[in-house]
């Protein structure tokens, strides 16, 4: 009680300051409890949600392909070779090469890649996806 005894007897500029002062506390709080938090959940993209396709040469197809970890680069080749495809960039970080088929092939390339079993990956490459 005292406290309050010292409030109601102090200077009238003291006690209002201390309002002002209570005051802005508390706007700050409700102002600060307002504020949205950011989003911590982390940002990805999957191939299923890009479906703009990369620009290629005239007449071929990109494909993007992850060939199993045990499968020689001498393999790759020969495999690309074989149809007429060729690497045009990687491997990336996560071991996915880029490559262009002859775009009349290109659904049947797909199809080859996807069933033989040195490929674990082989989708069409699409905009704005990591290589």
């Amino acid at each position: 009680m005292s406290g309050l005894r010292a409030l109601r007897v102090a200077h009238p500029v003291l006690r209002s300051a201390l309002v002002v002062q209570a005051a802005m506390i508390l706007l700050g709080a409700f102002l600060l409890l307002r504020i949205p938090l950011p989003d911590r959940a982390p940002r990805f993209e999957t191939l299923t949600e890009a479906s703009t396709p990369v620009a290629t040469e005239p007449g071929s197809v990109r494909l993007r392909v992850v060939f199993a970890p045990e499968v020689e680069m001498s393999d790759v080749q020969a495999l690309l070779q074989s149809g007429g495809a060729r690497i045009v960039d990687g491997p990336s970080s996560v071991g996915a090469f880029a490559i262009y088929v002859p775009a009349d092939a290109g659904a049947a390339w797909l199809e080859s890649l996807r069933s033989d079993a040195r490929v674990r990956f082989a989708e069409p490459a699409v905009a704005g996806a990591a290589q």
